[in-house]
């Protein structure tokens, strides 16, 4: 997202589960949306469904059709005006298609960046929106452009920003977790979000050793102490429906848990786990599911179980 040299995948689809998780209630989001050519994206479009008049500080970033352009890495001039050009690129498709331009309402682009890009924020005439309506780490470009550049590491520490600043480096992102492990065990968004960090450590776990990138390798430490208390939740979990519907079944929904954390939810685990029925495969296969970085290690010791 944000340009192949600022990204990898497995940021961008936790930055694309991360603004579904908080943008999902209040329109349609479309990751790698085509503009005007097989290979012009943008991150996520997203289509508001009538938010007028609610409260909230994602309200406001979702009063309009919208374009986020995430990016893992601060960028420079030359990235913004590629994300501009994008959005000129949307507006000229879209424009055509209304024939009453009264009711076309042109998108909004929010580019989203880790640190502050100064350079681009001076060359672009970009100013720092404090007032009423904005947080503090937002920049509106000049107007007639409808962008606006939200700097993750000036954010302020509020609930409503925790999603966004999950997405950031280093303190940033480290703070944000902080608080996360401290929200209530049973807060929905604590829960939604960090099965977000656990399915994108992941993918990023799934990546060679030899190949992950910095951020990659800062992430894995940031997020460490997040999936470890996940993962003992999880485990906990199973145990007190173990203690309802018996040790089998305790066993049976930890690993489910493990699973769908780690590797997603596109093989029948469900239909795997329903042919286990010994205490000691299942703590095995929540090791070993732990433990590997290749789905196909699962898979294969859990064919080998059932079949």
């Amino acid at each position: 997202m944000g340009g192949a040299e600022q990204h990898t995948k497995p940021h961008d689809a936790f930055a694309k589960e991360t603004l579904e998780f908080a943008l999902g209630h209040l329109g349609r989001l479309e990751a790698q949306y085509a503009i005007a050519s097989p290979t012009q994206h943008a991150d996520i479009y997203f289509e508001p469904v009538d938010s007028k008049g609610l409260p909230g500080f994602w309200t406001q970033l979702a009063d309009s059709p919208a374009i986020f352009e995430v990016f893992r890495q601060t960028p420079g001039l030359d990235a913004c005006l590629d994300v501009l050009d994008k959005a000129l690129s949307l507006h000229r498709r879209q424009r055509p298609r209304v024939s009453n331009t009264q009711n076309y309402t042109r998108a909004r682009t929010w580019l989203i960046s880790p640190g502050i890009p100064r350079g681009a924020l001076k060359a672009l005439g970009a100013k720092q929106t404090n007032g009423h309506r904005w947080s503090h780490g937002f920049y509106a470009l000049p107007q007639g452009l409808k962008t606006h550049i939200v700097v993750l590491s000036q954010l302020p520490q509020t609930p409503e920003t925790l999603p966004l600043r999950l997405m950031g480096r280093g303190h940033t992102q480290a703070d944000a977790i902080k608080e996360l492990l401290e929200m209530p065990q049973d807060n929905p968004t604590r829960a939604g979000l960090m099965e977000c960090m656990v399915r994108w450590q992941a993918s990023v776990l799934a990546t060679h050793q030899t190949t992950r990138t910095n951020a990659q390798e800062e992430l894995l430490m940031n997020v460490d102490q997040l999936v470890q208390k996940w993962r003992n939740e999880a485990w906990n979990q199973g145990i007190e429906k173990g203690r309802q519907k018996g040790l089998i079944e305790g066993r049976r929904q930890s690993a489910l848990l493990v699973l769908k954390g780690r590797f997603g939810d596109e093989h029948p685990w469900e239909n795997w786990l329903g042919r286990m029925d010994s205490p000691d495969a299942f703590d095995a296969l929540v090791r070993l599911a732990i433990a590997s970085e290749e789905v196909g290690d699962v898979v294969r010791w859990l064919e080998s179980e059932v079949l």
